[in-house]
């Protein structure tokens, strides 16, 4: 590899030992048996700006070669909206970039990408919601573990549809989560996960959650994405399961809450950190938040941190 045409030699030297270290980390950078080579436009380095600029341009160029992710998250920069609410039980957001938060633990209200009110569904049994998903705007799903059945609200939070689980489907139906025209249970009493047709209620798939003997679990979150399953176990982790439950990757963080889907990563929030993780390439990166935001949403134009009693929306670009 060839650096040409740099200003200074001290900033050279510093850019060869980055450059060393990377490709100390991965082999085939020489693949084929060419050389790559930077080549850096001339700039006026005299200032502390231009200097950062001009590294994070060689940063860039040097994670190309190396085989690395380049797309780097940029800190949320502008604050469009911040709003008081009572504390948030769960989240969620749609396609569209519309977030939905339940309060009062059964009570849904939705917003748009702005932070802009739209509707909400009052819950006039005031059951606790135990799981929303709203992927499907025109469809959201609702599961409510106490009684035992799905309710489905239209785009304006309206009732469409209510759905018991019947008892020869799961002894104790813990987490209900949808999929393309079924349904998936995780079933407490033998911790099997059982994907149910909707229309006709028969068995389509049945596998077992492989889980370490007799140790404490806290299932709080279950959805099927890209024909894999995810598993929030608040005392274990998160589990990335195939379809047929083989056990595909573990995160262990204690008491996440949620986990959020953006294009072909996933997203959770510790300790005022997103943590990202690819599904394809497996590449992870990081970016710190305002640690008393409880919940953090993601799109592609948009940060929402849920905080104890207020939410900021926030620009933002990944």
């Amino acid at each position: 590899m060839k650096i040409r045409h740099l200003a200074t030699k001290p900033l050279r030297h510093k850019i060869i030992n980055i450059i060393c270290a990377a490709r100390s980390r991965r082999s085939a950078w020489s693949h084929s048996g060419k050389r790559r080579i930077i080549l850096c436009i001339s700039l006026c380095l005299c200032g502390p700006a231009r200097r950062s600029q001009f590294m994070n341009f060689v940063l860039t160029m040097v994670f190309i070669g190396a085989g690395g992710f380049v797309a780097m998250p940029q800190s949320p920069s502008k604050k469009l909206k911040e709003f008081s609410i009572q504390e948030v039980d769960n989240v969620s957001i749609d396609r569209l970039g519309n977030f939905y938060l339940v309060v009062k633990k059964s009570i849904v209200k939705k917003y748009d990408t702005d932070g802009n009110f739209m509707a909400e569904f009052s819950n006039a049994d005031a059951y606790p919601i135990t799981l929303l998903e709203p992927w499907n705007p025109l469809r959201i799903f609702v599961y409510c573990r106490e009684q035992q059945k799905i309710v489905l609200l239209d785009h304006h939070l309206e009732l469409l549809q209510t759905v018991s689980i019947e008892p020869s489907l799961a002894v104790e139906p813990y987490l209900v989560s949808p999929s393309v025209n079924n349904f998936w249970i995780l079933d407490k009493a033998d911790y099997s996960l059982k994907k149910i047709d909707f229309k006709t209620s028969r068995v389509l798939e049945e596998v077992s959650v492989k889980l370490v003997a007799e140790a404490e679990h806290d299932f709080t979150f279950l959805r099927e994405y890209q024909n894999q399953l995810f598993l929030i176990d608040r005392k274990a982790g998160i589990d990335i399961l195939s379809n047929l439950g083989k056990a595909i990757h573990t995160f262990p963080v204690r008491n996440a809450r949620y986990l959020g889907f953006l294009g072909q990563e996933i997203y959770y929030l510790e300790n005022g950190t997103i943590h990202f993780y690819d599904l394809y390439s497996e590449d992870r990166h990081e970016l710190a938040v305002d640690p008393s935001a409880q919940f953090v949403l993601l799109t592609d134009e948009r940060m929402v941190l849920i905080k104890k009693s207020s939410v900021e929306v926030w620009e933002y670009k990944p």
